[in-house]
């Protein structure tokens, strides 16, 4: 966080208001620029997700949560995304159900038996 989140956090300069995020949509036009971003956030959200809830990370966490935002909207406007339908997954998944079941010998040494 001390050497690699501040050049990311000056770009942040109006308290994140609609300028700043078309300034980092600008700034991270260049996709070697997006993708060392990408790679430091990730690293950094590693680090936080093994060392959380840790005393040692309140100093860090309001810087942490402006990188979250400027990841969000950086991966938001560069990153192609899926549309999911939520009613065809639900689908989907009850048909799944109605039709998948699990079978369980009575003798869990049956199934060792029939191996021998």
């Amino acid at each position: 966080m001390e050497s690699k989140a501040p050049p990311y956090l000056e770009l942040i300069k109006r308290s994140f208001n609609d300028k700043d995020v078309d300034d980092l949509i600008e700034h991270f036009r260049d996709p070697e620029r997006r993708k060392a971003f990408f790679k430091e956030y990730k690293e950094m959200e590693m680090l936080y997700e093994i060392i959380s809830p840790d005393a040692f990370l309140r100093p860090f966490i309001d810087n942490y949560r402006t990188l979250t935002a400027i990841y969000n909207v950086v991966r938001k406007a560069y990153t192609k995304t899926v549309m999911v339908d939520r009613d065809f997954q639900r689908k989907t998944a009850m048909l799944v159900q109605e039709h998948v079941g699990a079978y369980t010998s009575q003798d869990p040494l049956d199934l060792v038996r029939s191996l021998l």
